[in-house]
């Protein structure tokens, strides 16, 4: 999914990564001088410094908040909600974290709030409300690709639930 973003990246403009708030910020406030390019992004991750771990490959949520979008190392970190909201993307490519969790079994999806990294989304939120609310913040990053959307989901149960419900064709 990287790479194809990566790719779309080059080819269209405007096509970037988002995910939930499915790890902790660790690197906030921590890489300065801001990394401005690919090079500069890897050298802090090979330093430690980074935000996001799935199956070795690493990543740094958006270092700028405002102005995220249009940044031009956007397309080497990783964006969230607030980043993304009320912006449109050529493509997007999205990362449904360990919060979002189903159990095949009930056929149900659940939150796992240890996964959960958003203190003030803890805070105003719990139980049932607080899996609508993690629902809604995929769906607007969901929606986000115009021309096209990559989702991969970090908890089996979730990935396998998406492969059997999207259209083969729409793949």
């Amino acid at each position: 999914m990287v790479c194809a973003i990566k790719a779309k990246e080059a080819k269209y403009g405007l096509c970037r990564i988002v995910a939930g708030y499915a790890w902790k910020w660790q690197t906030k406030n921590l890489l300065q001088p801001a990394p401005s390019n690919i090079v500069e992004t890897q050298a802090y991750i090979n330093q430690g410094l980074y935000d996001i771990d799935i199956d070795g490959n690493r990543f740094i949520w958006n270092v700028k908040y405002d102005g995220w979008i249009s940044s031009p190392n956007s397309v080497n970190e990783i964006g969230c909600i607030h980043t993304i909201q009320g912006f449109d993307l050529n493509y997007a490519g999205v990362i449904i974290g360990n919060d979002l969790k189903y159990n095949p079994c009930t056929n149900l999806f659940y939150v796992d709030s240890d996964e959960y990294y958003d203190r003030w989304g803890k805070i105003q939120t719990s139980g049932a409300d607080l899996l609508q609310y993690i629902l809604n913040i995929y769906q607007v990053l969901c929606t986000r690709g115009i021309r096209g959307t990559y989702i991969y989901a970090c908890n089996p149960g979730v990935r396998e639930y998406l492969h059997k419900m999207i259209n083969p064709r729409q793949r």
